[in-house]
């Protein structure tokens, strides 16, 4: 079975801190990249001879094409940090502002925000996707993260982030359970608790699911992420103790967000890994390429094989609405 995800992707996580200054053709990243699209069994036949597929230079291109956009970013962090108003006694509160091209943190950062965005798009040109809904969704969490960060609003960009991390998991929680998927898409079911001895975490870990580290991650950054009312994360904070300046940058809350945005993304990638191992078994069994509608069970399709030249391909009917489908 092809595998989405690679193991040697896994292999390259968690990626080196580097500047955007700094990203070259050694990159960690653009190994993840080319390792992702490149994968072992990827072929097509050609006059009767299978020629193995080669998008290196796709890979290439996505690596490009995300460090001309975070270049941008960069640009507009420094400007949104330079510009945004004090209070009327600010005093000297105001910290200096990074070049965000040659700071590591915004680097890792952009690293992981393409890693992420490339699995995504990958998955879904495959059609080889669980639920479309929580793909996209975990994409527009993470480019809402950016954005609340970027204006400096820490405290809600860390808030993006747990909604990020529970999507992913609810996917996983779906993915093993049809019947309460089916539920949720009818506004019909009620979410349970992600932490905790009853929640989808625990639930995850002692169906053997996610293994007991990854469960303790899960949990130690959802922890970490729902301390936002704590008082040093308010956007106001230090307003008792007199050293409230209104909205300025503050490193330290910056590279805080950073960090958990490499910690978050990192962690769904392995479980996204564990969706689609999950999926691609308990659906489809052994098919390598997908298109069309993919969600339904694969006991809610009429399964027809043929042949076309050398490649054989099996269609399947779906039950329910008659849409069809070709693996090859």
């Amino acid at each position: 079975m092809l595998e989405m995800i690679p193991k040697n992707c896994l292999s390259l996580i968690p990626f080196k801190p580097e500047a955007l200054s700094s990203w070259s053709e050694d990159s960690d990243l653009l190994k993840y990249l080319m390792n992702l699209l490149n994968k072992d069994n990827g072929s097509i036949h050609i006059k009767r001879r299978r020629v193995p597929l080669d998008y290196s230079c796709y890979a290439r291109k996505q690596f490009d094409c995300g460090h001309k956009e975070h270049v941008q970013m960069a640009k507009q962090f420094y400007h949104n940090a330079s510009v945004k108003g004090c209070a009327p006694v600010p005093g000297n509160n105001a910290e200096w502002i990074p070049e965000f091209m040659d700071d590591k943190n915004f680097g890792l950062m952009a690293k992981y925000h393409v890693a992420w965005s490339s699995t995504i798009e990958e998955i879904l040109s495959e059609g080889a996707c669980f639920s479309f809904a929580h793909a996209l969704e975990s994409e527009s969490d993470l480019d809402c993260s950016i954005l609340l960060a970027s204006n400096l609003y820490y405290k809600q960009a860390l808030q993006g982030l747990k909604n990020f991390l529970e999507c992913i998991l609810i996917e996983l929680f779906f993915c093993d359970n049809s019947s309460a998927f089916d539920a949720w898409k009818a506004n019909a079911y009620k979410v349970p608790p992600f932490r905790g001895k009853d929640g989808i975490l625990k639930h995850l870990q002692m169906s053997c699911i996610l293994s007991s580290d990854l469960e303790k991650v899960g949990t130690n950054l959802l922890n970490g992420l729902d301390v936002h009312l704590a008082e040093s994360r308010l956007i106001n904070s230090g307003v008792f103790n007199e050293t409230w300046a209104g909205l300025l940058f503050h490193y330290g809350k910056f590279t805080a967000w950073t960090t958990y945005f490499a910690r978050s993304v990192e962690f769904a990638i392995h479980v996204l890994k564990t969706t689609m191992d999950i999926w691609q078994k308990k659906f489809f069994g052994q098919p390598t390429r997908f298109e069309g509608r993919t969600w339904e069970p694969f006991d809610d399709f009429d399964n027809r094989e043929r042949g076309f030249t050398e490649t054989e391909n099996r269609t399947l009917i779906c039950r329910r609405c008659g849409h069809r489908m070709v693996s090859i």
